[in-house]
């Protein structure tokens, strides 16, 4: 199936975001889509794959011009997408995800067969690779197993074209090549795939081609082995970025931000102790399930720990929920920005305020709309969103936008330690670089930083010490050149259990 996509505009609001996009897709190849956070990606494969309806503009399959007005109408020409935003029922089973649409009605009429559909699912993740149980619902998974299911909810069906958006953002590095096995063997199978990544070693590992997008334009597209690294990058931010990581090294070991002594939360970690430095970057490294997303949920009170203690400027505290961790002075971004870090239909103002709301109350509670409105926009320049209107909900912003609302808004309650969980996790290359100098700035003024991330290069370089965490516990810390990725996936790995004398 060769598909054409012929002059393709498209604008939301006063926002254009495609300015007349033509791109050829060839029959059974894989090809690469990258471009910084609002270039028009996901945009132009909304319109391909029938979620969005272009303004103007032609999409042509094998020489026959097609009009999908909803997604319906792409997959009947074997299309389907997996989106970065999962499409997920969260009080659904995995199996029942995965077999939603039965056409076919395999799974029965009035009843639905469950033994034989969880059958087929168990195979089915078998199959790929894929260690869940089919019975479990989504709820419960996290999100690096909802993205396994979300791809294998896509592989169910038969498709001639399958559209990967950020595929790879929540996976570790075994699951990583467990997908990148799969989609070796749809190419094989003649299945043509469009990748979309921010990670530009994926593009030379995996595509035949790649095209990069810029303000809505393609400004690049070439047959990968005729392009490298820097030139990818130049024609997506239109300059060249020497100092990817512009990491300024703490060498403050005097002040205590926050000690943890003894902290166990089960069933997922026990004993835990460490401390963070004034203006130290602590990096947590470890496989997933190890126990370190969950150690960032219990010192934020979504998850209540069973025993242990939480020192915060020399003093211990306690929290039993997310308001006495901000009332201490610890902030947290998390994993999911969609879900958990932005309220997607309110405004820029609303989401960066939302936190710190009660700064702005008056004596009789009303909010002071124009001192919320002066600081907000402050805290929009610091963090440089690129848009001039507060007033434009968050759910119009590029995925690099979308993050940095989410640091303002934790920016703005001045934290004492602040908790990043996937930071730069579906952003671009410009806009880790601005991520990175936030933290910087943050480390400047005498913030705190806890670093969970599954960029290994990014917790390396970012990082003054590294903590370990395997089944639950710390096996070791790694210091000055002993934090390289080595180490970091040995112990992660392997493990070894650190003298705790």
């Amino acid at each position: 199936m060769n598909i054409s996509l012929k002059n393709i505009y498209k604008s939301f609001e006063d926002n254009m975001v495609l300015r007349g996009v033509s791109l050829s897709i060839e029959d059974g190849e894989v090809i690469a889509i990258a471009g910084e956070n609002g270039a028009g990606k996901s945009t132009l494969m909304k319109i391909l794959s029938g979620a969005l309806l272009m303004d103007s503009g032609e999409i042509l399959i094998d020489g026959k011009s097609v009009n999908f007005r909803n997604p319906q109408d792409a997959m009947n020409y074997g299309i389907r997408m997996i989106y970065q935003e999962m499409n997920l029922i969260p009080d659904l089973s995995v199996a029942e995800n995965m077999f939603l649409v039965d056409e076919n009605h395999k799974y029965g009429h009035l009843f639905v067969d469950k033994k034989m559909m969880l059958s087929d699912a168990k195979q089915f993740l078998e199959k790929l690779g894929i260690d869940i149980d089919p019975n479990t619902k989504v709820s419960k998974l996290s999100v690096a197993e909802q993205q396994l299911v979300e791809i294998s909810k896509s592989l169910v069906k038969e498709a001639k074209l399958i559209i990967m958006d950020e595929p790879t953002a929540a996976l570790n590095k075994e699951e990583v090549n467990r997908l990148f096995e799969q989609i070796h063997k749809l190419k094989e199978n003649g299945v043509t795939v469009i990748y979309i990544t921010h990670h530009l070693e994926e593009i030379f590992e995996l595509a035949d081609r790649v095209a990069i997008l810029r303000d809505g334009k393609v400004v690049l597209l070439s047959p990968t082995k005729d392009v490298d690294q820097s030139q990818l990058v130049l024609a997506m931010v239109g300059k060249q970025i020497d100092n990817f990581y512009p990491k300024e090294r703490n060498t403050n070991r005097e002040i205590i931000s926050l000690e943890v002594l003894g902290l166990t939360c089960k069933p997922y970690f026990k004993n835990i102790s460490f401390k963070v430095h004034k203006g130290e970057v602590l990096g947590i490294g470890g496989l997933m399930g190890s126990g370190k997303s969950e150690l960032l949920h219990c010192l934020f009170g979504d998850i209540p720990l069973s025993s242990g203690k939480i020192i915060v400027g020399g003093k211990t505290i306690d929290i039993h929920k997310p308001n006495d961790a901000i009332a201490n002075g610890i902030g947290f971004l998390t994993a999911d920005r969609k879900q958990e870090g932005l309220i997607m239909d309110m405004s820029i103002l609303q989401n960066l305020s939302i936190v710190s709301l009660k700064n702005f109350v008056k004596t009789l509670g009303y909010v002071d709309l124009k001192k919320e409105a002066n600081e907000t926009k402050k805290f929009m320049k610091q963090v440089n969103i690129k848009t001039s209107n507060f007033d434009m909900t968050v759910r119009h912003l590029s995925g690099g936008n979308q993050q940095k609302v989410v640091f303002g808004k934790w920016m703005m309650t001045k934290p004492k330690v602040f908790m990043m969980e996937e930071p730069t996790r579906g952003v671009d290359v410009g806009a880790k670089t601005e991520i990175y100098g936030l933290i910087n700035q943050l480390t400047r003024e005498g913030i705190s930083i806890i670093l969970v991330t599954s960029d290994i290069p990014e917790l390396v370089a970012m990082s003054d010490r590294v903590i370990i965490f395997k089944n639950g516990e710390i096996v070791k810390e790694l210091v000055g050149d002993l934090i390289n990725q080595h180490n970091i996936l040995n112990y992660s790995m392997r493990g070894e259990i650190v003298d705790k004398h």
